[in-house]
């Protein structure tokens, strides 16, 4: 038996001559270019907190799913993603074709004391934000004066 590695699209065909016969088989083939590497990479968006979004650098992909701790992270399908929680990130593109290539996982921490938040004390009503370098309150997008 002889097999052949198909590498280009085409027409191919399999001539097999036996002592008292001759056999042929034709097959229309499309060969798909695999998908480029995954590279995966953090980039901090902010300076004050550790806010990050992951991307992907990698051409000719049709569509991506990302994991979380190797799980399936249900409507994450876009080529970038912003976690929200400590873990280990990862992402597999698909071409066209459907044939897909995974990256390396990264290790992404979320520092919970960077995340701001609001505080509502009750009577009198009174907002309350964590400890910072500057404060800016709004009302309607609206700067409240003197807040900063």
């Amino acid at each position: 038996m002889y097999n052949v590695a198909l590498v280009d699209s085409g027409k191919y065909s399999l001539v097999v001559h036996a002592p008292n016969d001759t056999l042929s088989a034709f097959i229309q083939v499309k060969v798909f270019k695999s998908p480029e590497k995954i590279t995966l990479y953090t980039q901090t968006q902010s300076t004050c907190a550790k806010e990050y979004q992951l991307f992907t650098k990698g051409d000719s992909l049709y569509s991506y799913q990302w994991y979380l701790n190797a799980k399936r992270m249900l409507g994450a399908a876009d080529s970038t993603w912003k976690p929200s929680v400590t873990g280990v990130y990862s992402v597999t593109g698909f071409n066209a074709a459907g044939c897909g290539i995974s990256s390396s996982p990264v290790y992404v921490d979320i520092d919970p004391d960077s995340i701001p938040f609001l505080t509502r004390l009750k009577n009198p009503t009174r907002l309350q934000a964590p400890l910072a370098q500057s404060y800016y309150w709004f009302v309607d997008n609206y700067l409240v004066a003197g807040s900063n």
